[in-house]
């Protein structure tokens, strides 16, 4: 099937819209309507609103039939430029700036006046909505700046990178959807142990999920999908050069400032005994009613403490890196269901189980074997023009098989980013990076 042109499918869906709302009885720009002046203001002002609400449904509407029923288009070179085009074009307000634009062909004089300032008001709302409660102040002397991806060429491609501190990395590319790359001695043995030993010390708790706020507030956010302990390491937890090092390396191999490295959420330990695992899943969200990132949102619980869920905000981890600190004995394996496949085989995967790793480990499309030391990289997101993070890449999805025999110890650092339209806002683990950063350090590393 050819692609229809991007401005076209838009351009046809919201056309519509407007012609719905423009065939009312005595429309203000209908021959022979005469409304007093100050009702023609208001009626215009309502149909303005109810306008622009009903291009918004339309707007869902046709996001879903882009990314939802992905069946449409079985050309992979396509799709992807598709996806690039588009990722552009999906940001909501430069959408409803279009729509505005679409209106002033229909609209003139006073009543275009009208339209813009009731469009207008309702971005202002949706804005408000937004920035309602618990967003972190702005911070005038930083601002997001646009991100990029490591190219990863072919299946197999070697690539050395220098990184300021340490080592070089060298990159072996294991899938090009997403960009999924194997990075091994990124870490030292010393400075596995080192990261075991400091999260012995604190302590691990039971793995949670990332779930809405009435199971996460009653403790119901565990589940079979995910058997395994966790904790965060911060400043104060572990050798402060060992964070600034592993954080140095990261921003190095992202080309991205360090302080957006510092400012993502804080260094996260797994550890799976035998029989543990996580089944399939995203490290992302995708927009959920217009909540923002978690990382720029402060969310609590009954009790005013924090914690994030679904209701109250969504992941928005541009990259993920993740550390193996240990060698398995058997299993414990790193699984992408889905990298690399095409459509058909996504849709074809639907009636299966795929996401429950413990039956279908082997059958994922890569599966990556723990070694200590070695790190994968992998990115969550499409990003736009612009440069700023937009829709989850489904391609993403991953786990950890079960673990057969020894134990599997990972550390994650996930890289968060704002979209476009947030990209001053700042980071809620700002202050609490340097807060902990000042604490006394704990035992040192030991060095051999």
């Amino acid at each position: 099937m050819q692609q229809l042109p991007t401005i076209f499918i838009i351009g046809f869906y919201l056309s519509s819209v407007a012609l719905t709302h423009t065939q009312e009885s005595c429309h203000v720009n209908d021959v022979g309507c005469q409304l007093p002046e100050d009702q023609i203001i208001l009626k215009t002002k309502e149909q303005s609103e109810s306008w622009m609400s009903a291009f918004m449904d339309q707007f869902e509407t046709l996001k879903n039939f882009l990314f939802g029923e992905p069946s449409w288009n079985e050309d992979r070179a396509r799709e992807d430029k598709f996806n690039e085009e588009m990722s552009f074009g999906m940001d909501e307000d430069l959408m409803i700036k279009y729509a505005q634009s679409l209106a002033s062909s229909m609209l003139e004089g006073e009543q275009l006046k009208v339209f813009t300032k009731a469009a207008t008001e309702v971005l202002m709302q949706r804005e408000d909505k937004d920035a309602d409660g618990g967003i972190i102040d702005d911070y005038s002397d930083f601002i997001y700046p646009p991100v990029k991806k490591i190219i990863p060429h072919k299946v197999g491609h070697v690539q050395h990178k220098e990184l300021g501190v340490g080592p070089p990395a060298k990159l072996i590319t294991k899938s090009l959807n997403p960009p999924l790359f194997e990075i091994p001695n990124f870490l030292s043995d010393e400075q596995c142990d080192h990261i075991i030993k400091m999260s012995e010390k604190k302590g691990l708790k039971e793995s949670t999920m990332f779930q809405p706020k009435d199971r996460t507030l009653a403790g119901n956010n565990k589940g079979i999908e995910r058997v395994s302990y966790m904790s965060f390491l911060t400043g104060k937890d572990i050798d402060k050069s060992l964070l600034n090092t592993i954080h140095e390396r990261a921003a190095d191999l992202l080309d991205i400032p360090k302080e957006v490295v510092q400012w993502s959420e804080h260094l996260a330990i797994g550890m799976y005994n035998p029989g543990g695992h996580y089944y399939a899943h995203l490290d992302s969200n995708e927009d959920n009613n217009g909540v923002p990132c978690c990382f720029q949102k402060l969310c609590y619980d009954h009790d005013l403490n924090e914690v994030d869920y679904i209701d109250c905000c969504r992941m928005c981890r541009y990259a993920t890196l993740l550390y193996y600190l240990s060698d398995v004995e058997e299993g414990g394996e790193t699984a992408f269901p889905l990298a690399d496949l095409t459509l058909n085989e996504m849709l074809n995967k639907e009636s299966t189980h795929w996401q429950n790793l413990t039956e279908t480990c082997h059958e994922a499309s890569v599966v990556i074997k723990p070694e200590k030391g070695k790190a994968i990289l992998w990115y969550n997101h499409f990003i736009d023009r612009n440069g700023y993070i937009t829709n989850v890449d489904k391609r993403s999805f991953h786990g950890g098989c079960d673990v057969i025999r020894g134990q599997k110890w990972i550390a994650t650092n996930w890289i968060s980013t704002p979209l476009y339209q947030h990209r001053h806002w700042a980071s809620k683990y700002r202050e609490k990076f340097y807060e902990y950063m000042r604490t006394e350090d704990p035992v040192q590393m030991d060095h051999a």
